[in-house]
């Protein structure tokens, strides 16, 4: 008696499984493209810091004396940007859209005297100049449910040249 209540029971639940899959599965799979794209907006905002990271590298080393001993124009402020932005940062930009990415710089204006261990230095301390280089860029999510986000990353350096 109690096998062919088994059955008997097994025959009434024959679509559960089929039916628990489609309430469950849509949801596993939502969940599974939500961290894709999670994922994929955390390696761009990586991209972002690193494109920051590259650009105040070029520009703290290609600075006014560069421009001198490079027998190049002296330029100003927006010449000096527009040159990290297409010789630092656009070249790294990999699987990036380039119009949706801006760039912007400042330099801080230090006092530019003797290195500090100079022993021919007076007691002021050396104040560096510096660049700082900010990236924003518009990452619109793979999903396109939401967006776009602004992601924004700024560095920092001392200028060396």
């Amino acid at each position: 008696m109690c096998f062919a209540l088994s059955i008997r029971q097994r025959r009434n639940r024959r679509g559960a499984a089929v039916l628990e899959f489609a309430v469950v599965g849509p949801v596993v799979m939502l969940l599974l493209i939500g961290f894709a794209v999670l994922t994929i907006g955390v390696f761009r905002y990586q991209q972002v810091a690193y494109l920051a990271r590259q650009g105040a590298r070029y520009a703290s080393t290609h600075g006014a004396q560069y421009r001198v001993d490079n027998d190049l124009p002296a330029g100003d402020a927006a010449v000096w940007s527009e040159d990290i932005r297409t010789s630092g940062i656009l070249p790294w930009t990999a699987s990036m859209n380039a119009a949706d990415l801006a760039t912007s710089s400042s330099w801080s204006a230090g006092n530019n005297k003797a290195n500090a261990a100079d022993p021919g230095a007076s007691s002021d301390p050396t104040i560096n100049n510096s660049v700082t280089v900010t990236v924003t860029y518009a990452w619109f999510p793979e999903a396109y449910l939401v967006g776009p986000f602004s992601l924004t990353s700024s560095a920092t350096m001392p200028m060396h040249y």
